[in-house]
């Protein structure tokens, strides 16, 4: 886990490296399937509290709608799959994802495969069957202006590569 350092990264801001930010399968292994889950971790390393954005709420389901899922092929080509929220309308209110890290916590979020969707609409698991590297990324931005909210952490960090593979038939 690392802050990233690349400011061509989306949003263009880099993280401080005080948000630090962990990736793995549901069950530690590297298979990934349509229904297994992708466990996020935020750790705040820093000597301050923090409030991260990351994305709705959408009734009573969240949304991490800040994250993305980056796949590399083994010939170096990486395949972005962002967060996207199923739902085809909305007939709840839409609030922030906020969650307060105090300084030295850390936060867990499941995040099912099958929601991370690349803008050509397929998911992870339609790539061909093989080996390949995931990272996840977080692009930290602003709350969105309601009465009250807290200032959020805003940044880019991304998770180190972690290896997986697409089985056939998933």
């Amino acid at each position: 886990m690392r802050a990233a350092d690349d400011s061509s990264l989306p949003g263009g801001d880099t993280g401080t490296g005080e948000l630090k930010i962990e990736v793995a399968t549901d069950d530690g292994g590297p298979v990934v399937r349509l229904y297994s889950n992708i466990l996020v971790t935020f750790e705040n390393t820093s000597d301050n509290d923090m409030v991260l954005n990351l994305g709705m709420m959408l009734g009573n389901k969240l949304r991490p709608t800040a994250l993305t899922l980056q796949v590399t092929k083994s010939d170096g080509t990486v395949q972005k799959f962002p967060y996207v929220f199923p739902e085809g309308g909305v007939g709840a209110g839409v609030q922030t994802f906020l969650v307060p890290l105090p300084a030295g916590a850390a936060y867990k979020i499941p995040c099912p495969v099958k929601w991370f969707i690349s803008d050509d609409f397929k998911r992870v698991t339609e790539l061909p069957p093989g080996s390949y590297t995931m990272s996840i990324l977080f692009v930290g931005k602003a709350g969105t202006g309601e009465t009250g909210a807290p200032a959020c952490w805003t940044g880019t960090v991304k998770s180190d590569d972690i290896p997986i593979k697409i089985p056939k038939g998933v």
